[in-house]
């Protein structure tokens, strides 16, 4: 049997580790940078910079884009059914030891599903799918929600957008690699002759091959942190609603209707963009998946205490 505090902090472990590895590409690119402009320490300052400047813009924008793609609006509390998610939400809030009650938002979609954003218990919300209120019990729906509010309490909304960031500034320090490795390989041909090109050669390859590279590499660390953060948040889940009942029968519905999901449903929810947010998402690829199989988080739910 897996205990549920352990499994949640094992996987919070490796995601820091990940985080870490998303870390120190940045500051191999940045380095990179340095020694194509011939002033690495400025290289250095380029790419914090870039990573000071752009990752708190993207997390200015989180909750009003994803709300604007996704269409979320606010509870109706006079609404019998969601009236009943407002008091299980604030029920289960308190449980997580959150210090403040998520709002609670609803989107069209027909697709069974949810999802947390905020960047902390301060901002935090949660949106549920007009398809999961439709097809799930409210034990279900609750073992859902715990497992958002486990998002939550984790920080892995604001995990996400941090490597968000860090994706964002590699592609862009990549970018600037390339540009200036090829202004540099003009100017060297020019002042150094054969050696000098022969160098400017070998910094403009590097350059070009540098850029996809890191993205795929980037593109993959951040599919395997959100992995991890499901098993952990499934963990929380179980925890503050006192059994892996409910949260266990969900996923196993979801694994029946995900086989019959299509490309307009995925694209319903917001697309590969937002992919990652959701309490699960309709599996494309195995190693670009963002979220582990739905088999495998159902036989760890039911091995915990």
């Amino acid at each position: 049997m897996t205990s549920t505090s352990s499994a949640i902090f094992e996987n919070n472990v490796r995601s820091t580790l990940l985080l870490g590895v998303t870390a120190a590409l940045v500051l191999v690119a940045a380095w990179a940078l340095g020694y194509t402009l011939g002033n690495i320490p400025m290289g250095i300052g380029i790419g914090v910079l870039a990573c000071v400047v752009i990752i708190p813009i993207q997390m200015a924008a989180t909750k009003a884009a994803i709300l604007t793609i996704t269409k979320g609006r606010p509870a109706n509390a006079s609404d019998p059914r969601e009236s009943q998610l407002l008091d299980r939400i604030a029920r289960l809030s308190r449980n997580a030891g959150l210090t403040r009650v998520p709002p609670l938002y609803v989107t069209s979609a027909q697709s069974p599903n949810a999802f947390a954003s905020g960047l902390g218990e301060s901002s935090a919300f949660v949106c549920v799918t007009q398809g999961l209120l439709d097809t799930m019990s409210l034990d279900e729906i609750s073992g859902v929600i715990g497992h958002e509010l486990g998002h939550v309490k984790h920080g892995d909304i604001r995990l996400n957008t941090i490597v968000n960031g860090m994706t964002t500034t590699l592609t862009l320090l990549c970018l600037a690699i390339e540009i200036f490795g090829r202004i540099g390989a003009g100017g060297n041909r020019n002042r150094r002759n054969n050696q000098g090109a022969g160098l400017g050669a070998v910094i403009l390859l590097v350059a070009v091959l540098m850029r996809p590279f890191i993205s795929i590499i980037s593109a993959l660390l951040q599919m395997a942190i959100s992995r991890k953060r499901e098993f952990a948040a499934d963990a929380f889940a179980v925890q503050v609603n006192g059994s892996s009942r409910g949260i266990g029968d969900a996923l196993e519905d979801l694994a029946h209707m995900e086989k019959r999901m299509t490309r307009k449903d995925a694209a319903e929810l917001g697309g590969s963009q937002l992919a990652s947010m959701y309490f699960s998402f309709p599996k494309i690829g195995e190693l670009f998946a963002t979220h582990p199989p739905l088999e495998e988080r159902v036989r760890r739910i039911r091995q915990m205490k």
